[in-house]
């Protein structure tokens, strides 16, 4: 027989002092206690934040948009999703790295504002328009993007290599602020 093997069945049938038990119980309640806290402070909090779709409203403004191009020949395109109450998720790979990463947070105030003000159905309509394209910028490796905007329960795709676009519209430009917040905040 192994000699820990049978160290090991000594110790267990042995009758422990006071002060062993005292130990191992007291060593059990702290490993209970600080596995609670670390469940309350780091995990509870993360699970609930991650299992929270950004889709799952009803109504106001939700935009997912979505870069396509020369990116992915690289890495993967950068993607945003962004709720009705201005919260966001972004998910880029950084330079130097093969792992995505996934950034949370909330819109600056000014930035929602300028969604809420310039992203109306009547501009939604005239540029989710389908076209046929002359040219675009993902045909010789450069990046397009394109954007699911949902307003108030009405689905709307814009491209900018498909769609009426019209880069110069106040809608449009307030799409193309987010990606300089995001590309800047990355930095």
């Amino acid at each position: 027989m192994n000699p820990v093997f049978s160290a090991i069945i000594l110790a267990i049938l042995t009758p422990m002092k006071r002060q062993d038990l005292l130990t191992i119980l007291i060593t059990f309640a702290m490993g209970l206690c600080f596995g609670f806290y670390v469940y309350l402070v780091g995990y509870a909090p993360a699970s609930e934040r991650v299992s929270t779709s950004l889709t799952d409203t009803t109504a106001g403004l939700v935009i997912t948009g979505e870069a396509y191009g020369g990116c992915e020949q690289v890495a993967n395109c950068p993607v945003f999703n962004i709720a009705p109450d201005g919260s966001y998720r972004y998910f880029y790979v950084p330079l130097g790295s093969d792992e995505q990463v996934v950034r949370e947070g909330v819109l600056p105030f000014a930035l929602q504002q300028q969604l809420d003000r310039h992203l109306n159905q009547a501009a939604l309509e005239a540029q989710s328009r389908s076209i046929e394209p002359v040219f675009c910028e993902s045909f010789v490796d450069g990046i397009d993007v394109q954007y699911d905007i949902s307003l108030n329960n009405v689905d709307f795709m814009l491209d900018s290599c498909g769609t009426d676009v019209v880069a110069e519209s106040q809608l449009w430009q307030a799409l193309s602020n987010l990606w300089t917040y995001f590309e800047r905040s990355t930095t």
